[in-house]
């Protein structure tokens, strides 16, 4: 028993030993092979890597968001990108996102005849026909009718391109275009119709840079042709309101919404101005210029110029009636609305479209070369660009129904003589707008003839009863043009 307790003890003390000799082995040619590591490491500049790696780690930090690139298509589905950068070699998240536009369908794709759709990058598409064809363009509203969103988006596009180093060059640049050829020759009648279509693309190509769901929306300011100074766009969260003057009555700086004298100035850096003064052409006077005959077009033409182009310039007044009106963001709302017009009577037939631009190589002043014959017809203009506008008269893209769409409808499809006969208050005249004609150096001869038209579209017979807000606000019986119209066909 001795012998065997001895032997077993003996076992256990080689077992333990060899164990620990081989640890200890293990251990000596580990501590070997790290201090050869080590040196090794420093030799070859590993620490300082490794060191310089972690810090770039913590440090990294990302760049604001690029704005959302232009869409890969126009339509049938595309993707926007974005992307943004590390301030050192590495940060931690996405350098670059993507998300889909234009998902509506291309035209020239079969569909049913009146289907509409509308996509997230501003574009409006039609089904037109026979046969059913998609025509897909960038739909321009009314002021009043865009959404709360759509306000937002078009206010908030305008003031980045009007401050933000990106755009700001681009921005001044076209406005200072307007402003030096102001009194050489834009506003003649070779130029001034072709050449403000081609300066409103202008502006609205910048400002989808900005946000490509933006367009720009335009102000029917005859809808409120007494009350031009009340309607909602100038409310403190749309444009702001009229401007507050010195005791000399000058300097009217505005002083309420985003476009106040404390948050933004014009790219001569001085207060945006406002001064209303008198009331502009009604729904009436402006339909029946529309419906002037197309043998009658230079009589159009010069009415569009005149009376409800020069008069509504100073009914507004301030910046508005200056040089510099192409500084106040009023200005884009106006004149989109007498494109709008134009297109009214261009939407006619094929011959009012065509009449008088359509072939002209009259190259537009400081448009890079344009002619007047590429933007004769706004559903293809260059750079393969459709515009369209919503209303409920003729050629306009219909909109829902409410007592003043309904009214434009019926007005659209009067004969010139009922609309001559409808009893409605007269609006401020031309020549009583001697500041209209003067800034926009109108000779005497055509000041003359722009007068005697103008005193056409004035009522011949007042309306003696206007009892509700909307008859005061557009100056005749709307209700009574919504209810005793008979429309036929």
């Amino acid at each position: 028993r001795t012998v065997l307790r001895r032997r077993s003890y003996l076992r256990r003390r080689t077992v333990l030993r060899r164990r620990s000799y081989l640890r200890r082995r293990s251990y000596l040619r580990r501590r070997s092979y790290l201090r050869r590591r080590t040196v090794v490491r420093r030799r070859t500049g590993y620490w300082r890597r490794l060191v310089a790696r972690r810090r770039s780690t913590t440090i990294g930090v990302f760049s604001a968001w690029s704005t959302w690139s232009a869409c890969s298509k126009s339509c049938g589905g595309g993707t926007q990108k974005r992307t943004r950068t590390c301030s050192t070699s590495k940060c931690s998240g996405l350098y670059t996102v993507s998300r889909p536009c234009s998902t509506v369908l291309c035209q020239g794709e079969q569909c049913v005849v009146g289907t509409q759709r509308k996509s997230t990058n501003g574009l409006q598409c039609i089904c037109r026909g026979p046969p059913g064809k998609w025509f897909c363009c960038r739909l321009r509203k009314e002021f009043h009718s865009l959404t709360t969103t759509e306000r937002d988006a078009f206010i908030r596009a305008f003031k980045i391109a009007s401050t933000n180093t990106t755009y700001k060059a681009k921005y001044r640049a076209l406005i200072e275009t307007h402003r030096k050829n102001f009194n050489r020759g834009i506003h003649n009648k070779k130029q001034f119709l072709p050449w403000h279509r081609w300066y409103l693309l202008q502006m609205e190509n910048l400002l989808r840079t900005v946000d490509s769901s933006v367009t720009l929306p335009y102000f029917d300011w005859s809808v409120h042709s007494r009350q031009p100074r009340n309607a909602n766009l100038w409310r403190a969260d749309n444009l702001g309101g009229d401007g507050v003057c010195d005791q000399d009555g000058e300097n009217c700086c505005v002083t309420t919404g985003p476009f106040s004298k404390s948050n933004w100035k014009t790219s001569e850096d001085k207060c945006l101005e406002r001064k209303f003064e008198g009331t502009v052409p009604n729904m009436v006077a402006v339909q029946i210029a529309v419906d002037l005959p197309l043998s009658r077009f230079q009589t159009f033409e010069l009415t569009l110029r005149g009376t409800l182009h020069d008069g509504p310039h100073c009914a507004i007044g301030g910046t508005m009636c200056t040089g510099s009106a192409s500084d106040a963001p009023e200005f884009f709302l106006h004149h989109a609305f007498v494109d709008s017009i134009w297109w009214r009577f261009q939407s006619r037939s094929l011959s009012h479209r065509r009449q008088d631009f359509y072939g002209s190589n009259t190259q537009l002043i400081d448009a890079s070369g344009a002619t007047a014959h590429q933007y004769h017809n706004q559903e293809a203009l260059p750079g393969n660009v459709a515009v369209c506008y919503e209303g409920t008269a003729r050629g306009l893209i219909p909109v829902d129904n409410n007592v003043i769409s309904i009214a434009q409808r019926r007005l659209s499809l009067m004969k010139p003589a009922q609309l001559f006969g409808i009893p409605r208050s007269k609006y401020t005249s031309l020549s009583k707008r001697k500041n209209a004609l003067k800034l926009f150096h109108v000779p005497k001869s055509t000041a003359d003839k722009m007068k005697k038209l103008d005193g056409l579209l004035q009522s011949s017979s007042s309306a003696t009863t206007l009892t509700t807000p909307l008859d005061k606000m557009t100056g005749f019986n709307l209700n009574g043009v919504v209810q005793n119209t008979t429309i036929s066909g």
